[in-house]
C-alpha cells in the first residue's frame, strides 16, 4: 500500500501474505478456547530492538476481542503507532477488523466479515477510500503486519487434538491481498506456521497463550515480557 511505513520484522508477515493460496486440503477449525489475556511482546530484529506491542483479548457480549497497539522505530529514527482491533465470534471467526497507522500520514481501514466474504474500505487520505471484497475458501485467519497478538488466536484455532498440518486462509489488511498458510504441532507447545516463503515457529504456554515468535530467516524475535 502507498505511504505505509516499514520496519524490518514487517517483512516476516508480507512474506506470508506473498505467498500464492495453495490447492491444499482447507481446514475448518474447531471451536476456539480463547481466554481473557494482557500483555506486552518486544520485538527485536538480529539482537536490536525495534518495536514494542501492548495488547489483550477479552470476551465481549457473545464473542471475543483482540486488541493490539504498536509502536516501531520509522525509517526516518521518528516512531509510528499503529493499532489493531479484531473482534471475532464465540468460535473465533472475525467479525470485524479495524487497523490505524499513525507515522509520516495516517491510514486507517476496516473490514467485516459475512461468512466467507469481506468488505474492506481503507481511508489513505484521499478524495475517496479504497474499497474491496475478499471471498476465501474457508474461514479466514488475519494476522496483520506489525500486530502479533493475532498469533494467539490462530495457536487457538489450530486443532491440537488432531495435529498434523492445517491450512487456512490468510488476510493481511495492510497488504490488501489474501493468502495460506500451513499450520503444524512440532512439539507439545510450538506451532511452525510455513508458506513457500518463510517459516515462523510459535512458542506457547500450556494454556496455548503466545510466549515468543521466531523467524530464523530474519534473525527476528518476537517475545512475551
Amino acid at each position: 500500500m502507498r505511504g505505509r511505513t516499514r520496519f524490518p520484522i514487517v517483512a516476516l508477515l508480507s512474506a506470508l501474505c506473498a505467498s500464492s493460496i495453495a490447492p491444499a486440503r482447507s481446514q475448518t477449525p474447531v471451536r476456539a478456547a480463547l481466554a481473557d489475556d494482557k500483555g506486552k511482546f518486544e520485538v527485536s530484529v538480529d539482537g536490536k530492538v525495534v518495536a514494542t506491542e501492548e495488547f489483550s483479548v477479552a470476551h465481549e457480549g457473545g464473542g471475543w476481542v483482540a486488541r493490539g497497539s504498536t509502536e516501531f522505530h520509522t525509517a526516518s529514527n521518528g516512531t509510528g503507532h499503529i493499532t489493531g482491533e479484531l473482534h471475532l465470534n464465540a468460535a473465533g471467526a472475525p467479525v470485524r477488523y479495524q487497523w490505524v497507522l499513525a507515522a509520516e500520514k495516517k491510514i486507517t481501514s476496516t473490514t467485516t466479515f459475512d461468512g466467507n466474504q469481506a468488505k474492506m474500505s481503507t481511508d489513505l487520505g484521499q478524495a475517496s477510500p479504497l474499497e474491496q471484497d475478499f471471498t476465501f475458501p474457508s474461514q479466514v485467519v488475519i494476522l496483520d503486519n506489525n500486530l502479533y497478538d493475532q498469533y494467539g488466536v490462530l495457536a487457538h484455532l489450530y486443532n491440537w487434538s488432531a495435529r498434523g498440518p492445517q491450512t487456512f486462509a490468510v488476510l493481511i489488511p495492510q497488504e490488501h491481498q489474501p493468502g495460506s498458510i500451513t499450520v503444524e504441532a512440532t512439539g507439545n507447545q510450538q506451532l511452525r506456521v510455513h508458506t513457500s516463503d518463510i517459516d515462523v515457529f510459535v512458542s506457547v504456554d500450556s494454556s496455548h497463550r503466545v510466549m515468543r515468535i521466531s523467524v530464523p530467516a530474519s534473525k527476528a524475535e518476537i517475545v512475551r515480557k
